[in-house]
């Protein structure tokens, strides 16, 4: 197994349990937050489309366009994260934008060489991501984070624990 084998099962791996998180999830469940001041699932969704976009697309990996609207909707501003008021998507737009920009994400991984993924990052975050092969391992951590906090939302929803 070589380093893109590796990092395709992280990407496919950590979206396979961020959308089993999602199977029993209503769509009135997606306002809810973990505790007071923590970010609403659907913003959380949004916000993990939104990087994973920017984090890959200096990779060289390119995504089909959002839908109007949508990177407004999951902006990190403080008058985005602390509304409570719904947005407009569902999670089967969620689910689909997920897909979408994993698979995105994956077919970017496969037309580079190994080379490639030693090659040094630029721009804000290259202290903490030095390299192209960290920018993709970090897309797979950052949806098992978000797992992580979605496991919490679906607690306090009276879902099942499912890891």
């Amino acid at each position: 197994m070589n380093t893109i084998e590796t990092l395709t099962f992280s990407l496919e791996f950590s979206k396979g349990l961020l959308l089993g998180a999602l199977k029993d999830i209503s769509e009135s469940d997606l306002n809810t937050r973990a505790v007071a001041g923590s970010n609403r699932l659907n913003w959380q969704l949004g916000h993990l489309i939104t990087s994973e976009r920017g984090i890959l697309g200096g990779a060289g990996c390119t995504f089909p366009e959002l839908p109007q609207g949508f990177s407004e909707d999951h902006a990190n501003k403080p008058e985005v994260t602390a509304s409570d008021a719904p947005l407009k998507w569902t999670l089967s737009d969620y689910m689909k934008l997920i897909e979408e920009t994993r698979a995105a994400s994956i077919a970017g991984l496969a037309k580079i060489t190994e080379a490639e993924l030693d090659k040094p990052t630029t721009g804000p975050m290259s202290s903490m991501v030095p390299k192209i092969g960290n920018l993709f391992e970090l897309a797979a951590q950052h949806f098992v984070m978000h797992s992580g906090q979605l496991s919490v939302i679906r607690r306090k929803l009276g879902k099942p624990v499912l890891f």
